[in-house]
């Protein structure tokens, strides 16, 4: 197998993985909604699986992506441009919105609930950062996939 083979089977595995475990968070959320006693547990598994897999997952997404596009294609097409710049939004979105809005719903909702009157504000606000990175990511996929010029 060839180094840019390699590169890619990497890229790839990260992908899925990355993506993956922020998706399936999204969906253990909701679920522990329903049953605000495993909401804590729920909401520290989240901020984990972000911190362990998502974001590094991202970064290495973007060096190999970066050392793809370099060897193989051109950091000057559109597609490439386009999904580096969001990927990067989107960390930045992780790293200074999402991580934080995680911290704070952990401790509202071990102290004070769901019943708290900044747990809608909070959670309001992880929602939108939250849907609008995955929604990026749908983006990163879309340009990948499709290549457009």
């Amino acid at each position: 197998m060839t180094l840019y083979l390699t590169v890619k089977f990497v890229h790839v595995l990260v992908a899925i993985v990355a993506v993956g475990s922020s998706a399936g968070s999204s969906l253990w959320l909701r679920l522990a909604m329903r049953s605000p006693a495993h909401l804590p547990f729920a909401l520290r598994t989240t901020k984990f699986l972000d911190e362990v897999l998502t974001r590094p997952g991202l970064i290495v997404l973007l060096v190999t992506g970066l050392w793809m596009a370099a060897s193989r294609w051109s950091l000057a097409l559109f597609w490439v441009r386009s999904a580096v710049i969001l990927v990067a939004i989107v960390l930045v979105v992780l790293y200074l919105v999402v991580g934080p809005l995680l911290q704070r719903l952990i401790r509202l909702a071990e102290v004070e609930g769901l019943a708290s009157s900044r747990w809608a504000r909070l959670d309001r606000a992880f929602e939108v950062a939250g849907g609008a990175s995955g929604l990026i990511i749908v983006m990163v996929v879309w340009l990948m996939v499709t290549k457009p010029s």
